[in-house]
């Protein structure tokens, strides 16, 4: 194996006037082997509270993953949820820094992505104990930069000594990254400033060049100079790294100091993708010193006449570099990249899956009534190539579908309806107009029929799989068509273990569906038996205008023993007039939320809810399971034994009105789905659910606030309840009042919610979504209303741009555009009438428009 051997201690002169001394550690003069980092050059490591006292390997390779350089670098190969290590470094001879002059400092980094996540950062050991431990020890931190793939998608997150984190989506890590950050300590009245920078590793092309991340440009950390703790950065005495759950590595720590100079930076924006016939692109970017950018074209399809990019009209990848040299007083800027690929939309055509209705499928309807049509296409360069319409042709009849989510390029779901003259066969076929004005086609047969009898439809039949290191299973079933044909719809769940072999504990699963609109919502949530295999049921009727078509299942489980699950789902739909036809279902909560919290008592965000007009009767319905218990003696590592355990009375407070208590108790012996005998605690009440059953499901009557026309839904959780063993109450004290104060016992609640509005009118379930969580955080203004020939649009929204649909009363969208700032649109094209206004930013807002 070749192995490249670098100087542990390098010091340079600047080619400027300033100073500068770089100090990289690179870990080659570590021993290898069986060595761990622990004790060696200064190294101290800690393993995380729930985790092991497994090391960090010190060698050139772990498995197949390999240091770039095919040096020696750092590894965590150990797995699992909990399991984690930190390591340290104090300044010494040999890897020097020193914050305690301030001035400009740059970090740079080799981070191999981890799942679970690993981070790299520099701050201040309050204890003096040889570790910075965020988070795991008071006055410990600093500022780092954390990635993981389990909540952000492999995208860089950076913390702030304050808590405060940036998440910089504009970057996705895919194996070894090197970083950079570079911090000015004068920047911000002495709050100072941090700027990420980041390039990729290729086995091909070896490293690139460096990219400054756009939000994580100019941060403010704001630091407090002379406080002397973790906001100080005169006291930073340590460099730390961290990683969890999977196989990370860290290789390369550089530290570059340049005590004297003003540090610049280049904002430019990022260069979306673009097509072949794009007009030319005027390039922009200022530099913080004021000082003037220049721009050259590094190579693609285009020409460069100072700052105007004109596109030859071939495919192919464009790379700009702004530059800005410096002068006496400034530091040369760090160049800024910018890459974006140039696309032909005529070569590409759309992928098209015909879900309501699918080929050969049978509509049930007593009496011919709206029903819904539902495609959803996907099609590659969906950041460039856009749907410029959908439409779906029925008896001579154009059904113009619409979406939700138009810059969401995973969703693809467009949604209509349509109503039959008659009974018969008939044929749909669907155009898709596309960026260029190309025209992809399909069709499918479909029969509407009002002969029918009750049906039994088996989805799942043991070929969706979770296993310990597979916890998550796809697949698309064919469900039938129907508008008021059916009263009651049951699933039947078996659950079944692959090859008997079940996992031995109580695991927290269930079943997701994807509706019209391209939403995944919960089901029913199960919790499996203790290993043995059962069988429960539960009334999905409200999910009836959901569950029909070509539907998207979802099967998932936390499960680390045993072989895994392959359940068999079968839905038994019952003949008969249902109360309303249709039932819309918006899911305004689904998450996991801790309980008992002292710094977060109530953590379910608020939900408002507007009631469509349509909407003549609705309900909240509401999943809750408690988990979590004490795993030491004496209810030591959380108070009460919550969540699992434990007691509560949850209450919903409507529009600030306490008016429904959930009593979250199950009584589990006998065991409601009759999933007995079984092994280990079974037996036990516990908050919500039984061991081997479907978790219970509330049902709150909403109906007589339809007439409010919106609501606020609070969901609060026992105000009785505090978990004096978590880490955020003041008075917790490791090895007094708890064991552990940041055990991993803390008690949580999973909380799913749902509104259900019933109607007879099928307008209820094309209509806006109408539902947004938490609090405004931006206003909007539509003015005048009512309009004839222009209406204005103007927003205080800072973090983007905001995406605006305009739908007509039939549901069909008529508009589609961005803007910040303000914005004024020609309506003089459309017709008298009530629209629809949908605002899509950090949340959504609806409103209603005239035209005159």
């Amino acid at each position: 194996m070749k192995k490249l051997i670098y100087l542990t201690f390098a010091l340079f002169c600047a080619m400027t006037t300033f100073a500068q001394e770089e100090f990289l550690y690179d870990f080659n003069n570590l021993t290898t082997g069986t060595q761990c980092l622990n004790g060696q050059d200064g190294w101290s490591t800690h393993y995380q509270t729930a985790g092991t006292s497994q090391d960090f390997d010190v060698d050139y390779t772990c498995g197949s993953i390999l240091s770039p350089d095919e040096s020696i670098a750092v590894f965590y190969p150990y797995g699992g949820p909990g399991v984690g290590r930190t390591a340290t470094r104090k300044a010494t001879d040999n890897f020097n820094f020193n914050f305690q002059n301030g001035g400009i400092i740059d970090m740079e980094f080799d981070m191999y992505m981890v799942w679970w996540g690993c981070y790299f950062g520099v701050g201040y050991d309050a204890d003096g104990d040889g570790n910075v431990l965020c988070g795991m020890t008071e006055g410990d931190g600093g500022v780092f930069l954390q990635c993981k793939g389990s909540e952000n998608n492999y995208s860089p997150n950076l913390s702030l000594p304050n808590g405060t984190s940036i998440l910089a989506t504009s970057y996705i890590q895919d194996g070894w990254a090197r970083y950079k950050m570079s911090f000015d300590f004068s920047a911000f009245d002495g709050a100072g400033s941090v700027t990420v920078f980041v390039k990729s590793y290729s086995d091909e092309s070896g490293w690139g060049e460096w990219n400054q991340i756009s939000e994580l440009t100019e941060v403010n950390m704001g630091l407090t100079p002379g406080s002397g703790d973790k906001m100080d950065y005169s006291v930073w005495d340590a460099v730390f790294f961290h990683c969890q759950g999977g196989t990370g590595g860290f290789d390369n720590l550089l530290v570059r100091q340049m005590p004297e100079g003003n540090m610049q930076y280049i904002n430019m924006p990022d260069i979306p993708k673009q097509l072949v016939n794009n007009p030319p692109i005027t390039l922009s970017a200022s530099a913080t010193s004021g000082l003037p950018v220049s721009f050259e074209l590094i190579e693609g399809p285009a020409t460069l006449n100072g700052n105007i990019l004109t596109l030859t009209g071939e495919t192919g990848t464009v790379t700009i570099k702004a530059t800005q040299g410096g002068d006496d007083i400034w530091l040369p800027a760090p160049d800024v990249f910018k890459v974006f690929d140039v696309v032909d939309p005529m070569l590409y055509s759309p992928e098209i899956t015909l879900r309501r209705p699918y080929d050969g499928s049978i509509v049930y309807m007593p009496e011919k009534r709206a029903m819904v049509l539902c495609l959803s296409t996907y099609i590659d360069h969906p950041d460039a190539i856009k749907f410029e319409e959908v439409k779906c042709t029925i008896d001579g009849e154009d059904v113009i579908l619409m979406t939700d989510y138009p810059d969401d390029y995973d969703n693809g779901y467009f949604y209509g309806y349509w109503t039959p003259t008659s009974y018969g066969e008939y044929t749909m076929n669907v155009t898709i107009t596309t960026s260029g004005g190309k025209v992809t086609t399909d069709q499918c047969s479909f029969t509407v029929t009002d002969e029918y009898e009750n049906l039994s439809i088996t989805t799942l039949d043991g070929d969706l799989i979770c296993t310990p290191t597979i916890q998550s299973a796809t697949g698309e079933y064919e469900m039938p068509m129907h508008v008021g044909a059916f009263n009651d719809i049951t699933a039947h769940y078996d659950h079944n273990c692959v090859d008997g072999n079940c996992d031995p504990y109580d695991r927290v699963g269930g079943i997701r569906v994807r509706n019209y609109r391209g939403e995944w919502m919960e089901l029913f949530r199960y919790i499996s038996p203790f290993g043995v295999q059962c069988e429960d049921n539960v009334d999905v009727t409200d999910f009836t205008s959901i569950l029909q078509g070509l539907v998207e299942f979802e099967f998932y489980f936390e499960s680390w023993n045993g072989s895994g699950f392959n359940p068999v789902l079968t839905f038994e739909l019952t003949k008969g007039t249902p109360d309303y036809l249709y039932a819309d279902v918006k899911e305004i909560w689904y998450d996991t939320y801790p309980f008992g919290d002292y710094a977060n008592q109530f953590p379910v965000p608020v939900a408002s809810y507007f009631f469509d007009d349509n909407v003549v009767a609705a309900k909240l319905k509401l999943i809750t399971t408690g988990h979590n218990w004490s795993s030491g003696t004496n209810n030591t590592n959380n108070t009460g034994n919550a969540a699992e355990f434990y007691h509560a009375i949850h209450n919903i407070f409507i529009n600030d009105e306490n008016e429904f208590s959930q009593d979250l108790w199950r009584t589990c012996n006998p065991n409601p789905a009759s999933c007995q005998p079984q092994a280990g605690t079974w037996t036990y009440e516990r908050s919500g659910w039984c061991p081997g059953s479907i978790a219970m499901v509330w049902d709150y009557d909403l109906t007589e606030h339809i007439s409010d026309g919106n609501i606020e839904i609070f969901y609060q959780f026992d105000p009785t309840y505090l978990d004096l063993c978590h880490p955020n109450h003041p008075n917790c004290v490791d090895g007094q009042t708890c064991i552990q104060c940041a055990a991993p016992d803390n008690p949580i609640l999973r909380v799913s919610g749902k509104v259900i509005g019933y109607s007879n009118n099928v307008n209820v379930l094309t209509s806006i979504n109408n539902v947004i969580v938490d609090k405004d955080t931006y206003n909007i203004d539509i003015y005048p209303n009512p309009a004839d020939k222009y209406i204005n649009f103007s927003s205080d929204y800072e973090t983007g741009k905001l995406s605006v649909l305009i739908i007509n009363s039939q549901g069909q969208e008529v508009r589609n555009f961005t803007f910040s700032g303000s914005k004024q649109i020609d309506i003089s094209d459309l017709a008298s009438g009530v629209y629809f206004v949908k605002v899509l930013g950090s949340t959504m807002k609806t409103a209603k428009i005239i035209v005159k």
